[in-house]
């Protein structure tokens, strides 16, 4: 069921966008980032292949390979390998880190 594999990913676009806007940082990519992150919270539906690809395209190189391990997951609603855990906690410090209010 689409809408049910989705939700982790979905709730950790929560955790993205808590944090993310517009910033002062010079580094672009994390607010681009941040931004695509926000967006896809806002939005009413459930994202599109396109929406995973965007947010792939997006993500700084420090955290490309967790953002591609996370939506992997989510795409294949298999979430059993440890290393999406860690990816979900190094994606969630990476937003408390280069995201701001």
């Amino acid at each position: 069921m689409k809408g049910i594999r989705l939700v982790p990913f979905v709730i950790l676009l929560v955790l993205f966008a808590v944090g993310c806007g517009d910033d002062d940082s010079s580094d672009s990519s994390a607010s681009d980032y941040c931004d695509l992150s926000a967006e896809l919270d806002a939005s009413e539906t459930e994202p599109t292949a396109e929406d995973f690809e965007a947010i792939i395209a997006a993500a700084p190189d420090e955290i490309k390979d967790e953002v591609e391990l996370f939506v992997d997951a989510a795409q294949s609603d298999d979430f059993s390998d440890p290393g999406v855990a860690d990816a979900e906690a190094k994606l969630i410090a990476f937003e408390e880190a280069n995201c701001t209010e």
